[in-house]
């Protein structure tokens, strides 16, 4: 189809006909990714995977110093930015889901729960970073969000995933043929 014919995702609207996965899905049914969401949501989560990535591959000094309180490293300082724009991306995802008319009804539930959650909490770290430093409770505040992220990852993934549809039941086999009914019907025997 040349370019100029072909179909655009439209931000109101469904996509090819259809805005709705089959009804294979949890609920009613999943409105995918038409219009802008995905177009929100597919970068967000993409920064968010690259910058935990690059979390995981900088190693922090002993106890992951950041300032104001203490003296960081380049390392340090790598870290602790990419830890906090993945948790950013993530709950901006959550944020950018919740607020999306084209998205199913129950993951904007989900993501807006979730968001609902995880907005104080990252108020929260940062307040305590800078006004407490590195301490037990910012790092309670910190695993807390982390799980609230994860809780939502993992809801919305089960949401998403297809229920398995039984197989239909196999009929009963006929039992074999008795050998008395096939002499009486031949009447040779």
């Amino acid at each position: 189809m040349p370019p100029a014919q072909r179909r655009l995702p439209r931000a109101d609207g469904p996509v090819g006909g259809s805005d709705r996965v089959d009804r294979g899905r949890r609920g009613a049914g999943v409105a995918w990714w038409s219009g802008q969401a995905w177009r929100v949501v597919v970068p967000l989560l993409v920064a968010a995977a690259l910058a935990t990535t690059l979390s995981g591959a900088v190693t922090c000094s002993a106890g992951c110093p950041l300032p104001p309180f203490e003296r960081a490293t380049v390392a340090d300082l790598v870290h602790g930015a990419a830890s906090i724009a993945a948790t950013a991306a993530v709950v901006l995802t959550m944020i950018a889901i919740a607020l999306c008319r084209t998205v199913d009804r129950v993951l904007r539930r989900i993501a807006a729960i979730a968001a609902t959650v995880a907005l104080p909490l990252a108020g929260a770290v940062g307040l305590a970073m800078l006004l407490i430093g590195r301490s037990t409770l910012v790092g309670l505040l910190e695993r807390l969000l982390l799980a609230v992220a994860v809780s939502w990852a993992l809801t919305t993934t089960l949401t998403l995933t297809p229920t398995p549809r039984p197989h239909p039941p196999h009929p009963p086999h006929p039992p074999p043929p008795d050998p008395r009914l096939d002499h009486e019907v031949d009447g040779n025997h």
